[in-house]
């Protein structure tokens, strides 16, 4: 019997086929180059923006002070002024209530003034109250009072640095900045904890206290 060439002859072609494999190898080349690419250009364009990456660290460098400052402020009043750990504890409780308050002044005084001044004065403010407050040397009213002071005011710059991304950035690569301020932030929290641990231990309290001093100035 003779069989038809219909019947034996492949449903596709080979060209066909060739054209199905290399359209798929093209595909799978492009899921693995597209991540690559858009790393590649996130980082181009972070080294593009060196106002914003120094906004960057300014946000690292206030969030880990502000970790310390909530973390050990009622260690010093309690071992460094002798209060007790039931008003130092009623301090701390202050000092969040200070910087919810304080705060939004910054946000109305970021609009009514430059972002600039507010920013240096939140940081100037919590500088010299770190600074005073780490003497041991200060009545136990005033080193309270300075350590709310200290812990509000550094978040009054927060408006004033947000304001400062929103300036420096185009409407296209906005949310891609705020992102990089996240990431100062919570580079921040996780700095800080091993950090002044390690101050605490190895060189004691009142260090700790000058060097969150030291990162505000």
């Amino acid at each position: 019997y003779l069989v038809s060439d219909e019947v034996t002859t492949p449903s596709g072609s080979s060209d066909q086929a060739g054209q199905t494999i290399s359209t798929a190898r093209e595909r799978l080349n492009g899921y693995v180059r597209s991540p690559i690419a858009t790393i590649t250009s996130t980082v181009r364009d972070l080294f593009s923006s060196p106002a914003v990456i120094a906004l960057a660290v300014l946000a690292l460098v206030a969030a880990s002070a502000n970790w310390a400052l909530r973390s050990y402020s009622v260690v010093l009043l309690t071992d460094g002024y002798d209060v007790s750990l039931g008003v130092a504890n009623t301090v701390l409780t202050l000092m969040f209530l200070a910087g919810a308050v304080i705060i939004l002044a910054g946000g109305e005084l970021t609009d009514r003034l430059t972002a600039k001044v507010v920013l240096i004065a939140s940081f100037a403010i919590t500088t010299v109250a770190a600074f005073l407050v780490s003497s041991l040397t200060l009545l136990p009213i005033l080193a309270m009072t300075l350590i709310v002071l200290a812990g509000g005011f550094l978040l009054m710059g927060s408006p004033a640095r947000d304001k400062l991304v929103d300036n420096l950035s185009l409407r296209g690569d906005l949310g891609k900045n705020f992102s990089i301020i996240t990431i100062g932030t919570q580079m921040g929290g996780t700095v800080a904890p091993p950090l002044f641990g390690a101050i605490i231990d190895t060189l004691g309290l009142q260090i700790a206290f000058l060097t969150i001093g030291g990162f505000t100035i």
